[in-house]
C-alpha cells in the first residue's frame, strides 16, 4: 500500500510541476505533510497501517545543509490478529506522537531536489485497550505494555497505558517545488516485559510515508 501511495504521489507531483526553476530557499521553512505509517517488525505484528500528520520547521545553515524539527501525531490501525492475544477479545487502539530534531542534507537546487534526513527523538506511545466480554482475563502483549501474571477482572485490563522513550530516524525525500514527498525508518527503544516465551522488549520500529506542501 504505501510504495503503490509512493509512485503515485510522485507522478502526480511530477505532472503539476511548473517550468523549471532553481529558486533557493528562504533562511526557514514550514512544512505541513499527510502521513501514512506503516508498523514493522513486532510492532506490525500487533498493528495495521494508521494514518497521521507532520509538522515541521527547517531551519537552513546553507544551501545544502539545516537542521529540521519535527511534531508529529499519528494512529495505528487495529490487527485482528496479535502475536500476543488475550484470552477474550479486546480493542486496541494505539497512538503515537513525537518530536525528532534531525539533520538535512539536500542535493545541489533543481527541478526535482532529492535529500536525506536523520536524527534522535522522544517518542509517546499509548495504547488504550477495551475488553469486550466480561469475565477474567489473561493478557501478555509486551506492545500493548501490559503483562498480567494470571487471570484478573476485565476492569483491570480496561485502561490507557503509554511509554515515553528515546528513537532515531534516517531517511530521503523529494522537494518539487513546494510539494514534498519522503519516507523515514523510525526505531524505538522501549520497556521490556517478562512472557512465557521469555524477556521481550517493545521496541517501536515504523516506516511513514509523509507528503505535503512546504512554505
Amino acid at each position: 500500500m504505501i510504495k503503490r501511495c509512493a509512485v503515485a504521489i510522485v507522478a502526480l507531483a511530477w505532472l503539476a510541476l511548473p517550468s523549471p526553476s532553481t529558486a533557493q530557499d528562504g533562511p526557514v521553512t514550514l512544512s505541513l505533510g499527510a502521513m501514512a505509517i506503516g508498523p514493522l517488525s513486532g510492532t506490525g505484528r500487533q498493528f495495521s497501517t494508521g494514518l497521521g500528520a507532520d509538522l515541521a520547521v527547517t531551519w537552513h545553515l546553507t544551501e545544502q545543509l539545516g537542521l529540521r524539527f519535527d511534531y508529529v501525531q499519528a494512529s495505528l490501525g487495529t490487527n485482528d490478529t496479535p502475536q500476543f492475544p488475550a484470552s477474550v477479545p479486546t480493542q486496541a487502539d494505539a497512538r503515537l506522537k513525537f518530536g525528532s530534531a534531525s539533520v538535512v542534507f539536500r542535493a545541489p537546487a533543481e527541478r526535482v531536489r532529492i535529500y536525506v534526513v536523520g536524527g534522535i527523538g522522544l517518542y509517546h506511545r499509548s495504547v488504550n485497550l477495551s475488553v469486550t466480554s466480561p469475565g477474567p482475563v489473561s493478557v501478555c502483549n509486551p506492545w500493548w505494555f501490559v503483562c498480567l501474571p494470571g487471570p484478573v477482572q476485565a476492569g483491570q485490563v480496561s485502561a490507557s497505558r503509554s511509554t515515553t522513550d528515546l528513537g532515531v530516524n534516517l531517511g530521503a525525500g523529494v522537494a518539487m517545488g513546494r510539494f514534498f514527498a519522503e519516507m523515514r525508518y523510525h526505531y524505538v527503544w522501549g520497556p521490556t516485559f517478562s512472557t512465557p516465551a521469555g524477556a521481550v522488549a517493545a521496541t517501536g520500529k515504523f516506516l511513514p510515508l509523509i507528503a505535503g506542501i512546504r512554505f
